[in-house]
């Protein structure tokens, strides 16, 4: 299962002019470029290429539960019993052979027609178990396997669409290691499987370039429009805010100038339009602070989404080419916690 679920998606651009870098504390985020955020990028960009969707699963299990015969199970309706009495009977009526525990939980089948895979993954699952299939015998195990395939292939060499990859198949509940250039995944057999396919077919993406910031006014409160907030939500000492900054150097510059700023983690972070990412603030800087972000963009009226420690802010009518900031309504230790977003889309060239 997917730990970020399809729904959203963002990206900024923002650097500090003389705020200190944040320290990045994970080499992986500084090997694959994450924490290298551009003071500018285009909010809308072509590039060649695509993301790796098409590198080989190594098994390294038993079996494969992708080698079932493709039969179809048809006007079968067995009286309910324990699942794997049910299950020696299916595969004997198929001509296969069965092996597995005795005395697993009862089972039912409707009768509907289905393919064999399907059935036999439906009873299995039902009680709480797995199964692999080597050719001639349906291994059946009372729980699920543990990780069971991998995949080994060179990232991309862009890296948006470096941190797409990663950042994809992480939220498939996928173990990711980044060595060399080299990407190195493993898990179940279905989760390689639907990884590679989403992966495979992604168009575009939209990139979220996050910044966390902490801010302590010289006035003791901001005042938004005379730092140029195009739209504003005040609440408290913070609030919801839009600014028509590209480069945030100028917006960064201008809030220095209301007070002190601290910039804690600013770091990328990518997929394809729909879905909502989880950023931490400690991938590339200090802090633990963790927020998601995610651009709902159906119904021609686009909602950016940025849910953390501060709550959630839900910016409606959010245009691509500004950038937003989540402010939160009070202090902590005298310092006011910031989240600025500037999403910016990529297509992939050809596709």
């Amino acid at each position: 299962m997917r730990k970020a679920l399809h729904f959203f998606s963002l990206s900024l651009a923002i650097y500090a002019v003389s705020i200190g870098p944040a320290q990045a504390s994970d080499a992986e985020a500084i090997e694959v470029g994450r924490c290298s955020v551009p003071d500018a990028a285009p909010v809308f960009d072509r590039r060649s290429g695509s993301l790796p969707g098409k590198w080989a699963i190594e098994s390294k299990g038993e079996a494969s539960k992708s080698m079932l015969p493709a039969l179809m199970v048809d006007g079968w309706k067995p009286e309910p019993a324990s699942a794997d009495v049910m299950l020696g009977q299916l595969m004997e009526e198929a001509g296969l052979a069965y092996s597995g525990p005795a005395g697993l939980p009862a089972a039912t089948w409707d009768g509907k027609v289905s393919a064999l895979h399907d059935v036999v993954d439906t009873i299995v699952s039902g009680v709480g178990g797995d199964w692999s299939f080597d050719g001639k015998t349906l291994h059946v195990f009372a729980s699920p396997l543990p990780s069971n395939a991998t995949a080994t292939f060179p990232l991309p060499a862009d890296r948006d669409q470096r941190l797409a990859t990663i950042d994809m198949l992480r939220a498939f509940d996928l173990s990711v290691t980044v060595e060399n250039g080299q990407l190195a995944v493993s898990g179940s057999q279905k989760e390689l499987t639907e990884a590679r396919k989403s992966l495979s077919e992604a168009r575009d993406l939209r990139v979220f370039d996050v910044v966390f910031l902490r801010g302590r006014p010289t006035a003791g409160r901001y005042n938004w429009s005379e730092l140029g907030a195009i739209r504003e939500t005040a609440q408290g000492a913070g609030g919801r805010f839009v600014f028509s900054d590209e480069d945030l150097s100028d917006f960064i510059t201008r809030m220095e100038r209301a007070g002190d700023l601290v910039e804690d983690s600013a770091q990328s972070v990518a997929a394809p339009q729909g879905w909502q990412l989880s950023v931490p603030a400690v991938q590339c800087g200090s802090g633990s602070a963790e927020v998601l972000v995610g651009l709902d963009e159906t119904g021609g009226n686009s909602k950016l989404t940025v849910s953390g420690q501060a709550g959630i802010s839900e910016f409606e009518g959010f245009t691509f080419g500004t950038t937003a900031l989540s402010v939160a309504t009070e202090p902590s230790d005298g310092w006011i916690s910031m989240v600025a977003v500037r999403p910016r889309v990529v297509n992939f060239a050809g596709i």
